[in-house]
């Protein structure tokens, strides 16, 4: 038995931003074909936007489960992705959050924020990290890369690949996409 995992950050066209998502790839995938062609002009109504096209997939997808469930006998689980968005648009930084509601948080700034099941370990590493390493070591990438490689091997709470980007006024270029585990810890 083998584990695979999945690319969940992009950028968003030509576009100074990148978006995740965590959760289910049946709500993931289709707001990732909402959100490729999107020209964003402002953060207000790019939230407000991406917030109601994630509630509108999100809500769907539960729904064909309901279906299923009642037409099979079976009980259904809920699905649902919750989204971050970050970068610039007309040369303003910001991060959105989007809940599984669709309700979308705008943090204002390209500081950190997590979703997932991962998200408290995630934030806890951030904190430790920026606590030891300090701001100018914090924004190395090979640092940085590093100090989450630790995290993921001894501490078991994280898996998978870790993807980091440098996001800029200039554009949004991943610059690890490479899995930060050691190779054996991603079979099984």
């Amino acid at each position: 038995m083998s584990a695979e995992f999945a690319t969940k950050l992009w950028r968003i066209g030509s576009n100074a931003l990148v978006w995740g998502f965590a959760g289910e790839g049946a709500t993931g995938q289709p707001f990732g074909e909402w959100i490729r062609d999107q020209q964003p002009a402002d953060w207000g109504e790019f939230a407000a936007a991406a917030g109601a096209a994630l509630n509108r997939i999100n809500t769907e997808e539960n729904r064909k489960v309901r279906a299923y469930a009642t037409a099979s006998g079976r009980q259904g689980q809920s699905v649902a992705s919750q989204v971050l968005i970050a970068g610039y648009i007309d040369g303003v930084a910001d991060f959105i959050k989007i809940n599984n509601e669709g309700n979308a948080v705008r943090r204002g700034s390209l500081r950190e924020m997590f979703v997932g099941s991962g998200a408290v370990q995630a934030a806890t590493a951030w904190n430790v990290a920026a606590a030891l390493l300090g701001d100018d070591d914090l924004r190395s990438v090979e640092t940085f890369t590093q100090f989450f490689r630790s995290v993921v091997k001894y501490t078991g709470l994280l898996d998978g690949d870790v993807q980091v980007w440098r996001v800029t006024e200039g554009g949004a270029v991943a610059v690890s996409p490479t899995p930060l585990s050691e190779p054996e810890q991603t079979g099984g």
